[in-house]
């Protein structure tokens, strides 16, 4: 089959990025011919470079409109769009050839993107759509307050929305996101779940620990729907509840990130920023932690980083908003804090649920290890396969 996959940026920007950059080469290495089109370049320093196994690659912000040629020239059987910013772009990938949609976030579905209210507290947001969302970017903090760009958005958002009946398939990872994508847009049959991968080797067994759980990790775009100061607010209340100094890490970039600095000072906790990492990196960290953090205000659509430390058998606590519950058992391979509002007092709670007990905090361990096996790398595949041909015959 060749296989077009669309994406915004060509580096290792988020988790998009981060699965379009594993699964390319896995598809190759089934016998796909693929070939890759990005809106950006957007080059990470250090970041390995995984499409070399593919057929071809354009980049629209450097090549134009021979980039768009050069897709016409290829003639692919699918496209596999992953949030195309561009509506132009989008609408013209739509009528090359059959395309799936794989809706990794809210895009189509909220007038900002963000479905975050930073107003009186910062929450998640469950309404649809529509006319209603005007008001309420400025009465609850959607996050956009210049009126220019809020109407920009709303109208690019208005136009993915559009276009979600065109697709042939929409992928997504969580229930979550199935629910949120058949409310918006009514398109139940073509939806389908396809929770995301794990593209490294898991662990045999939990590594020997020496002395008490302290070790927290959180790996994140370090914004304020990311949860980073109410994880800061948290580590100190849990620090009283356990009797203990706990060693926070957190890894990322982001415009939040010096106000993170400012509140850890301020709080007097042990916190090491490392800037962002590779993938090698991060799994280095994984494997010196104890419990990631999941410290999300807003709901999020899946939370691929939870899987990944369950990959090295660590455990996770998280708020119990969007996809979450997908991957993270509470009691099982980790514990959930309430997200109806997401509060510092109920994630300090699942901290000290996680980490308070020496033999509660074992088990977590071995369930977050036992547990990853239905994320396996080649049986994603096979139904990716199986959704690709079931696709392509139905048009």
């Amino acid at each position: 089959m060749k296989l077009l996959m669309a994406t915004k940026a060509r580096g290792a920007v988020g988790g998009v990025e981060s699965y379009v950059r594993g699964i390319a080469p896995a598809l190759a290495a089934r016998g796909h011919q693929i070939a890759m089109l990005f809106e950006h370049r957007n080059e990470t320093a250090g970041a390995e470079d995984p499409f070399g196994s593919c057929a071809a690659e354009w980049c629209l912000e450097e090549d134009g409109e021979a980039a768009l040629a050069a897709t016409h020239a290829w003639r692919p059987d699918l496209i596999w769009n992953h949030g195309c910013e561009n509506g132009t772009l989008e609408s013209a990938l739509v009528a090359l050839a059959p395309t799936i949609y794989y809706a990794h976030n809210y895009d189509g579905l909220c007038a900002t993107g963000a479905k975050f209210h930073r107003w009186p507290a910062p929450a998640p947001c469950a309404r649809a759509m529509g006319a209603g969302c005007v008001a309420l970017n400025w009465t609850r903090g959607c996050g956009m307050p210049n009126p220019m760009g809020f109407g920009a958005s709303f109208k690019r958002q208005r136009e993915r929305a559009r276009l979600l009946p065109y697709y042939v398939r929409i992928l997504v990872a969580s229930r979550h996101m199935e629910r949120a994508l058949v409310g918006n847009s009514g398109s139940a049959a073509a939806v389908r779940i396809v929770g995301y991968p794990i593209f490294t080797a898991a662990v045999s067994s939990p590594a020997a620990r020496q002395g008490p759980p302290t070790r927290i990790l959180m790996a994140a775009r370090l914004t304020v729907a990311k949860g980073g100061e109410l994880l800061l607010l948290a580590l100190a209340r849990a620090e009283r509840s356990l009797g203990q100094r706990l060693a926070l890490t957190i890894c990322g970039n982001g415009p939040a990130l010096a106000g993170l600095r400012r509140k850890a000072r301020e709080l007097g906790l042990a916190v090491k920023f490392t800037g962002w990492v590779n993938a090698s990196e991060r799994q280095r960290l994984l494997d010196t932690t104890d419990l990631l953090a999941v410290p999300s205000l807003w709901p999020e659509p899946f939370g691929m980083i939870g899987i990944e430390a369950a990959a090295r058998a660590v455990p996770a606590v998280a708020f119990q908003v969007g996809g979450i519950a997908d991957w993270l058992s509470p009691g099982v391979n980790g514990e959930r804090a309430p997200g109806a509002p997401p509060t510092k007092d109920g994630l300090a709670e699942a901290i000290v649920r996680a980490l308070g007990n020496s033999e509660h905090f074992e088990r977590l361990r071995r369930g977050a290890l036992e547990g990853v096996e239905r994320f396996g790398l080649r049986s994603h595949v096979d139904a990716l396969e199986t959704i690709f041909e079931e696709a392509l015959r139905s048009v």
